[in-house]
């Protein structure tokens, strides 16, 4: 299956003062079905980056468009890639590597957590049993790293939340920093039944929670009414496999076992 992104469309002139110009295609291939393309803010430029699911392959390019580094993330066995949570430059070391948070999750004990991995493919930390996480900034200017492990006893009702806070040494741009405090979290993730969906930031407007197979259907739909800080869906409907889900431009996905 191939994945493409059209940076922008060069189709035609939208007024007498304005084109949409035609600047470049990034293109993955794999079996998975579940491939992207994505950019992301370092200190100094947006960066864009393709990711292969059915190799692990990574490669990063700058805002030009030129590839400046490859590498493949590192994924022990009975274990998939889950999403990219946060990509840093200097967030989390001072080197010259650029640092992936990325949430995985065991197909056979359902346990999940998260990883630190440089783009030079080495392992930095491991979070066992982490969910999902997020950054924040103290009164002081330091930045912490929260990570959040849900869990249940019955996966039914009874849901608990251990909370983990990690300081960090490292500093944000405020494209990096307002990039990072937009994202919607899922849990639990994979999934068998209800999902909830956190960090909304509907500031009051309405919206709609929409979910979509992999090939673009919409199969799911929720209005929310703009009070929401969260909210929960049934997906015990849906068939096994991997879907991405659209709040007001925000986007995700998921796993349905």
């Amino acid at each position: 299956m191939k994945l493409k992104l059209f940076l922008v469309a060069s189709l035609f002139s939208l007024n007498a003062f304005s084109q949409i110009t035609f600047e470049h295609e990034y293109t993955t291939s794999s079996l998975g079905g579940d491939d992207f393309v994505s950019a992301f803010y370092t200190q100094t430029e947006l960066n864009h980056f393709t990711f292969d699911k059915n190799t692990g392959g990574v490669q990063i390019f700058n805002q030009t468009h030129v590839l400046t580094t490859s590498f493949t993330v590192p994924i022990m066995p009975d274990w998939k890639f889950n999403n990219f949570l946060l990509i840093s430059d200097k967030l989390f070391n001072n080197d010259a590597n650029i640092e992936f948070l990325i949430s995985e999750y065991n197909d056979v004990t359902m346990e999940s957590k998260i990883v630190l991995v440089s783009s030079d493919g080495s392992l930095i930390q491991e979070f066992a049993g982490a969910t999902y996480a997020s950054v924040f900034k103290d009164s002081a200017g330091q930045y912490k790293l929260i990570t959040k492990k849900i869990y249940s006893d019955d996966f039914s009702v009874n849901w608990f939340a251990d909370l983990k806070v990690y300081s960090l040494q490292g500093t944000l741009t405020v494209n990096q920093y307002e990039l990072f405090s937009k994202n919607v979290f899922a849990f639990p993730n994979p999934t068998e039944g209800q999902i909830t969906f956190e960090n909304l930031k509907l500031n009051g407007e309405k919206g709609k929670l929409e979910v979509f197979t992999t090939n673009g259907m919409k199969v799911l739909q929720k209005d929310l009414s703009g009070a929401e800080t969260n909210t929960a869906l049934d997906t015990s409907a849906l068939s096994s496999g991997v879907y991405v889900y659209k709040i007001n431009g925000t986007t995700g996905k998921f796993i349905k076992k």
